[in-house]
């Protein structure tokens, strides 16, 4: 694609797929903190293990300001220079990796948490059986 096409591109589909992320990446963040915060002041087994994907899904939250808002809306300004398009989708890509990677990051760290959590509770969870 070349990059003026590719501007003009972002300028229609950037936002709307930003406008639909981002509730999921704050609900999935809220979440998460609800959950470590109810571990902790439970005093829950495992509750240290949940910090991890607390701190994983902040990160991908502050990565928005720290590079995303920026960088997007310069690519929405019309006067941004379409030469400047692949420098700038090259940083892009490599902030959006760590990004990404942070999401599936904390769930997997969320699901030991939760294992961990099981593990020193040393309870099994019990099955209903028909009668």
């Amino acid at each position: 694609m070349e990059p003026a096409e590719f501007l003009h591109h972002f300028a229609v589909y950037g936002p709307v797929t930003g406008a639909a992320v981002f509730p999921f990446d704050l609900a999935s963040t809220v979440m998460v903190a609800i959950t470590t915060y109810s571990a902790v002041v439970s005093h829950r087994p495992g509750r240290r293990a949940w910090t991890l994907p607390t701190v994983g899904m902040v990160g991908t939250l502050l990565v928005l300001p720290i590079y995303f808002v920026d960088a997007n809306l310069a690519m929405l300004d019309p006067a941004f220079p379409p030469e400047a398009v692949h420098t700038t989708l090259t940083d892009w890509y490599r902030w959006n990796w760590v990004r990404a990677g942070l999401g599936p990051a904390s769930a997997a760290s969320a699901c030991i948490a939760l294992i961990v959590g099981r593990g020193e509770s040393g309870s099994v969870p019990e099955t209903i059986t028909p009668k």
